[in-house]
Formats: C-alpha cells, sequence, structure tokens
C-alpha cells in the first residue's frame, strides 16, 4: 500500500474531517480517507489514454447503495514528485464520466495535488496569475 496526502487545489471544498489522503490499495483501486479511517474506494473501470507522465482513466465507486463512476486525469510532475489530478463530478452512468458536464477542463468538480505521504516538501500551495494554487512552476498551463 502507498499512501498520498491531498493538497486542494479548485472546485469541490474539502472539510476540514474531510478526505486528506488517498491510499493505493491495489494496482487498479485507492481508497480516499482522512485520518487512518478508510474511505470511499474507487476502482478502475477503463484507461482512457496513459503514458509515463499522464493518465486519463473511469473509476468506479459504491456509496451507500448507488454506483458512480467519476473521470480521473492525473499529470505526474517527477521536478516535485507529485501529482495533478482532475476529478470529474459523479454521474450514474460510465459513457458521460469524461464529457461536459461532468467533467468540465475550465470548471473542475475537484482539483488536488498529490504529495507522497511521508515526503518532506514543504506542502503550502503557491498561487500563480490565473489564480490557481499550484506546488510547482511546472504545473502552470
Amino acid at each position: 500500500q502507498t499512501s498520498w496526502q491531498i493538497i486542494p487545489q479548485s472546485g469541490l471544498r474539502l472539510t476540514e474531517d474531510g478526505p486528506r489522503e488517498v491510499t493505493i490499495t491495489s494496482q487498479g483501486s485507492f481508497s480516499l480517507g482522512a485520518n487512518d479511517h478508510q474511505g470511499q474506494r474507487f476502482s478502475c473501470s477503463k484507461i482512457i489514454s496513459s503514458n509515463s507522465q499522464e493518465t486519463k482513466l473511469q473509476m468506479f465507486s459504491q456509496s451507500q447503495c448507488y454506483g458512480e463512476y467519476h473521470c480521473f486525469h492525473g499529470k505526474f510532475f517527477p521536478s516535485t514528485n507529485s501529482i495533478l489530478l482532475h476529478v470529474g463530478a459523479p454521474t450514474p452512468n460510465i459513457e458521460d464520466s469524461c464529457k461536459t458536464p461532468a467533467f468540465d477542463p475550465e470548471v473542475p468538480f475537484l482539483q488536488i495535488t498529490l504529495l507522497p505521504a511521508n515526503s518532506s516538501i514543504n506542502a503550502q500551495p503557491k498561487t500563480n496569475a490565473s489564480g490557481r494554487r499550484n506546488l510547482d512552476q511546472d504545473q502552470e498551463e
């Protein structure tokens, strides 16, 4: 298992007691939780595109009785050992998860930076000219 700490960037606001850690539980799944509490579990449904620096995929999660799909688009930045992750809004079917309005590059449902949980990097986000917070100038588009 590998754990990553969450640094919120934009979109959905995470409450103080909300999810703050991503734990990769297997090659195709992870859980989103806080303070060693297992939270919502996500499983990979379909890889749309992938290379060593960037991945876009559709994930499935079951919350209470309902299942939902989310689109995830991650970019890896070796200079900071961080991942910029854009998460789309939940949809009831896989076909719509990576389409607007559920997955909107201009208005993200959730955008976060992930750092290794044991990282000694100062994780204070910086703000760029567009008002977005990020950890590394390389992440600016």
